[in-house]
């Protein structure tokens, strides 16, 4: 995959709060760097959202793209066990209300979890 960069890692193109997952939040061979971060392409190398942005729109957020909700976003619920994909629907539909706004509310779950951690 060539080198796909994005402005904000935290929040990934597909509606996943990268800041917020374990993967992103721990040291080591496992990090990930968040969505389109330094390194993501060998973290993913085979991310079928970003292949399907490029073969579309080539936007920055799934809902920004002229055939969101497509089929990928049709069957969400909470049932992964993954506990960041639960809200993927959710986090889309808010993003794409005011993103800046949810980025700024996402700055805030990033700095709390970052408490907690600690």
């Amino acid at each position: 995959m060539e080198k796909y960069r994005r402005k904000e890692s935290r929040f990934s193109l597909c509606g996943l709060n990268c800041c917020l997952c374990s993967r992103y939040n721990t040291a080591g061979a496992s990090e990930c760097p968040g969505c389109g971060g330094e390194n993501f392409e060998n973290q993913h190398p085979s991310c079928s959202v970003i292949t399907c942005n490029k073969k579309h729109d080539t936007v920055e957020y799934c809902f920004e793209c002229s055939n969101y909700p497509c089929k990928r976003y049709n069957n969400l619920g909470g049932k992964d066990s993954f506990i960041s994909y639960r809200r993927i629907q959710e986090n889309l539909e808010s993003a794409k209300k005011n993103i800046d706004l949810y980025i700024k509310e996402l700055s805030i779950r990033e700095q709390i979890l970052g408490n907690l951690l600690e």
